[in-house]
């Protein structure tokens, strides 16, 4: 299976991510 097993707005997804540290930041998007 492809993509995160939950799917978020965009507009709460970036509010998250924008949240959190840069190592987690790129921790995200490296999982």
């Amino acid at each position: 299976m492809q993509g995160p097993r939950f799917e978020l707005p965009e507009a709460l997804e970036m509010e998250i991510l924008s949240k959190l540290p840069v190592k987690s930041l790129t921790r995200f998007n490296c999982v």
